[in-house]
């Protein structure tokens, strides 16, 4: 509801600061400046109105945009009740600065979603080494951390 307000206010800020200033003497109006360029018609004016707009509502979406502090765990071909899966969930919980983890599990495949502002790195590097011991990761992203269960009889070591 807000942002419409805003929106409503910006369109109309716009078409009133884009409308061609006059100055009215006896004869009628007369533009200000005698070497002005040409008139802008009203379908100039409502494209113009259009532009300001969209600028104006993509800076006040990129203003109240969350920034994205979720990352991804993601384990295939593990069970859904190894031990080692429980551990790791439980243990980043108690890591300081995560406030949530969420589990998924879809054929074979495990994912835990963190919510945690820091790098994957970081949160990686804080967990305890008997936690990290039965994993192996494969790949450490911007959001995300690939691992492989040292388990697996599938994995070479």
């Amino acid at each position: 509801m807000k942002i419409l307000f805003i929106l409503s206010v910006l369109i109309i800020t716009c078409k009133l600061s884009n409308a061609q200033q006059t100055q009215t003497n006896e004869g009628g109006a007369v533009p200000v400046a005698q070497n002005a360029p040409a008139p802008m018609t009203a379908a100039d004016s409502l494209n113009l109105a259009i532009a300001n707009a969209k600028t104006a509502f993509n800076d006040i979406r990129k203003l109240f945009a969350k920034k994205s502090d979720t990352m991804l765990i993601v384990i295939p071909q593990i069970e859904y009740d190894n031990s080692s899966l429980a551990q790791l969930k439980e243990s980043l919980k108690k890591v300081k600065g995560v406030r949530s983890v969420t589990s998924h599990y879809t054929t074979a495949t495990a994912t835990l979603e963190i919510a945690y502002k820091g790098q994957p790195t970081d949160l990686w590097d804080l967990l305890p080494a008997d936690i990290k011991a039965p994993f192996k990761v494969t790949e450490l992203g911007a959001t995300n951390i690939t691992l492989l269960c040292k388990q697996n009889p599938r994995i070479v070591q």
